[in-house]
């Protein structure tokens, strides 16, 4: 674990519907009640620095080997997190 942890919080919303394609939406409004309607719900994620190392972790293995130097994540003009393997 790094001595150094950065977090920042962001919001957003997304919408979506249980359903499923094996059933008429009929039985999927039976099965799912309300949830088969459109509807939405409000998330908070948290990233701190470790997204860079994740971006890491799925790019690295799909080039060759030494390829890849280093991942940036730029947040703002005033936060930039490196990693470099």
């Amino acid at each position: 674990m790094s001595p150094l942890e950065v977090t920042r919080q962001y919001h957003f919303s997304a919408g979506h519907r249980l359903e499923s394609q094996a059933f008429s939406p009929e039985d999927n409004a039976r099965l799912y009640g309300q949830c088969y309607r459109q509807h939405g719900h409000n998330y908070l994620v948290e990233v701190g620095e470790n997204l860079a190392m994740a971006f890491w972790a799925w790019i690295e293995p799909a080039l060759p080997p030494g390829a890849l130097r280093r991942v940036t994540v730029v947040e703002t003009d005033n936060n930039t997190f490196e990693y470099r393997g």
